[in-house]
């Protein structure tokens, strides 16, 4: 009883303890019929193929006989592994040969029994991390019904983006963010941010008697892993002039 290509006994005889080959006793049967039966009940994962074998019944000869039952393995459901960020369920990984993210899908298709193993795929995920523990099921077997195995990222952390508000040619900050009693820097936490986008802007109405000289070039921007300083500078607005005049009394 063989795999289909393959010469592996499948099947193990009644008061055997491993798979081999059955044998049907010949003495003192010379001329009676013999008959076999296919095992395909007894072998898990597997069927028969057909035709079954064409010399599965006949007589006893003087000569050895074989006969040869041939079974495929039966086809599995699929695995289809999901790569999520934490808290959503769009695609994040892009499979070998496709164009965008989607689900991976391992094919079953004479599978039955067989194991599986699926992988994370961080290294692959551009800003993102594996969450750990990874899931229970990323190893297993291939069964009867379809099996789902999801992974799930979360996005790395990235630098802050520090923002300043200086006059032309001084390291003052003009610019009292919100939450803040003085003027200081304000900062764009970078936390599970790493390859987002980030906007900055004037505070130039926020800020009395200045005006922006000009946008900076990083004023929008993307997360990076390091630090990042945009600054925003101003000048003084033009004040009317102060006309002094000296009279004489009277």
């Amino acid at each position: 009883h063989y795999e289909t290509g393959q010469t592996t006994e499948l099947y193990t005889p009644a008061g055997k303890t491993s798979p081999q080959a059955e044998e049907l006793d010949g003495s003192g049967k010379l001329g009676l019929p013999y008959t076999t039966a296919s095992r395909e009940n007894d072998i898990a994962n597997f069927e028969l193929t057909t035709p079954a074998a064409t010399n599965a019944s006949g007589n006893f000869t003087t000569g050895v006989q074989e006969v040869t039952y041939y079974y495929r393995r039966k086809n599995a459901g699929k695995v289809t592994v999901h790569h999520y960020e934490v808290g959503g369920t769009t695609e994040l990984y892009t499979p070998a040969g496709k164009t965008s993210p989607q689900a991976e899908e391992l094919d079953g298709s004479g599978k039955l029994g067989l194991p599986y193993v699926t992988t994370e795929k961080s290294a692959d995920l551009s800003n993102y991390e594996l969450v750990t523990p990874a899931p229970t099921n990323a190893m297993g077997t291939f069964q009867s019904g379809e099996q789902t195995v999801t992974y799930y990222y979360k996005r790395k952390n990235a630098g802050s983006v520090i923002v300043h508000h200086y006059e032309v040619g001084q390291t003052t900050e003009l610019y009292t963010p919100a939450g803040a009693t003085s003027p200081s820097q304000e900062e764009l936490d970078g936390t599970r941010k790493l390859g987002l986008p980030y906007t900055t802007q004037s505070r130039e109405n926020d800020i009395a008697n200045y005006e922006l000289t000009a946008n900076p070039a990083n004023a929008t921007g993307t997360f990076t892993t390091g630090v990042q300083e945009v600054t925003y500078f101003y000048k003084r607005k033009n004040a009317g002039n102060v006309v002094v005049n000296y009279l004489e009394q009277g």
